[in-house]
């Protein structure tokens, strides 16, 4: 399919550089990097919406399925685009993003490469004022910006003037970094106008799927008819808390979006999309947001919808805090359970270092909670981290002490749990106060995370 012509190419990038010289794609250890930002189906969708041809290619998923896979090659034998995007939102793609864009520039000079997404706009003036390759970073939300810039860039209009009126835009100017003021964010009209469902502009659009689905161990194994397909579905953006190690909280959002509190999507669009994929065959769908921490009217609302359209799907939700036994008896009812899953960040055996963490519940509400989902047969993961303030070799093993008793009480088969370290979020509440926890941090700016993305993609076996 490299001959298909397109105005504008948008490419996912490893976390590793271009080749994968440094071992097999296929490892375990890749498997998160394959998953686009949720944002980026609903961007591309608008884009197409406006008229121009739009193609799109997620290049680890691509090693996947055929390890032969030569990104510059595929490059080189495109037709001429007039545009390239790749996402930098995920800061472990630091040093992927920026290497997809020196080959775009290298393979095809002249063409513009625009980046975005969470760490794209956190380090904007340092990426333009440090990597060349990069022409333009959208800021924030994109929605408007980037049709806006597309409309300059593709239009014929004259460049320099007018991108000054491209809100979120940061961009270079005889030798200076220009950063247009941060005046869009989305608002629920603004999500509900996007698809975010179909993804027939990707090269291998149905292989890709098969990389979505979360609730099984063998879900990134690759196959000529992939079995299991899933779909990430944004039904909204935003967060009300601030968890220690994340970068994606409320204050996160002030900065990065001007966004406070939660934006959703109506609850119908959300549930037009899941029909959409439940009928091309997608099995389960990945939310982006937990629906209880949104509150009760928004996930009864859409439970009751989901019934009310007799469809049966399976849901993923990452539950932020315990759900209620309501909340649990609605989705065991309206779910594909076989198909599903509900995750749980434990953090820690211990309470204390659960709560300085942000997770407000005790050892006995767990297990209560565990009792109520027990009955139903609702698949379950659990996840701990073992390098978060307030661990030590005592909280350790009060977390091996519940993942004992958590083995006992709920059915082998349903449950999986993990035990996973953090690595610093940009702009988490760590990183931006790291005495206020009593640690000490080595990335700093983006240049340490690329350097570390870069390190760590050559350490690897």
């Amino acid at each position: 399919m490299t001959d298909t012509p397109a105005d504008i190419v948008y490419i996912h990038p490893a976390k590793q550089r271009v080749g994968f010289p440094f071992g097999d794609p296929r490892l375990s250890y890749l498997t998160p990097f394959t998953i686009m930002p949720v944002g980026i189906i609903g961007l591309l969708n608008l884009l197409r919406q406006d008229g121009y041809l739009v193609r799109g290619l997620n290049y680890p998923a691509e090693a996947f399925i055929d390890t032969r896979f030569d990104l510059s090659e595929w490059l080189r034998q495109l037709h001429r685009p007039r545009l390239f995007l790749v996402d930098l939102h995920w800061y472990e793609h630091s040093f992927g993003a920026l290497d997809v864009a020196r080959v775009c520039k290298q393979l095809h000079p002249g063409v513009p490469v625009v980046i975005g997404g969470m760490t794209a706009s956190l380090f904007a003036r340092e990426i333009l004022e440090h990597y060349a390759q990069v022409d333009y970073v959208i800021r924030g939300d994109a929605e408007a910006p980037l049709r806006r810039l597309a409309e300059v860039l593709l239009g014929g209009a004259e460049a320099s003037p007018a991108l000054g009126s491209v809100p979120n835009l940061s961009f270079r100017s005889e030798g200076e970094v220009i950063e247009n003021e941060l005046t869009f964010r989305a608002s629920p009209a603004d999500l509900d106008m996007q698809d975010f469902a179909a993804t027939d502009l990707l090269d291998h659009a149905k292989r890709y799927q098969s990389f979505q689905y979360v609730g099984r161990r063998d879900q990134f194994i690759p196959s000529e008819e992939p079995r299991l397909l899933g779909h990430w579905l944004s039904i909204g953006r935003g967060c009300v808390h601030n968890c220690s190690f994340c970068g994606g909280g409320d204050q996160s959002h002030q900065r990065l979006a001007g966004r406070q509190g939660f934006v959703m999507r109506s609850v119908e669009r959300v549930v037009d999309e899941i029909e959409y994929l439940h009928d091309r065959g997608v099995h389960q769908i990945a939310l982006t947001l937990d629906p209880a921490e949104v509150g009760e009217a928004y996930w009864k609302a859409l439970f009751t919808e989901l019934q009310r359209r007799q469809l049966r799907v399976g849901l993923y939700d990452e539950a932020f805090q315990l759900p209620s036994a309501e909340f649990i008896e609605a989705f065991a009812e309206c779910a594909d359970l076989e198909y599903s899953q509900i995750a749980l960040s434990v953090l820690s055996g211990d309470e204390r270092t659960r709560r300085l963490n942000g997770k407000a519940f005790s050892n006995h509400e767990l297990f209560s909670g565990l009792k109520t989902l027990r009955p139903h047969k609702v698949p379950l993961a659990i996840y701990y981290s073992f390098n978060l303030p307030g661990q030590n070799e005592a909280s350790l093993r009060r977390t091996l002490f519940i993942s004992q008793r958590i083995g006992r009480l709920y059915p082998p088969r349903l449950l999986i749990m993990y035990n996973q370290p953090h690595t610093l979020d940009p702009y988490s509440p760590m990183s931006r106060r790291p005495d206020d926890f009593d640690i000490d941090i080595e990335l700093k700016c983006f240049g340490d995370y690329y350097a570390y993305c870069r390190r760590t993609a050559l350490e690897n076996p």
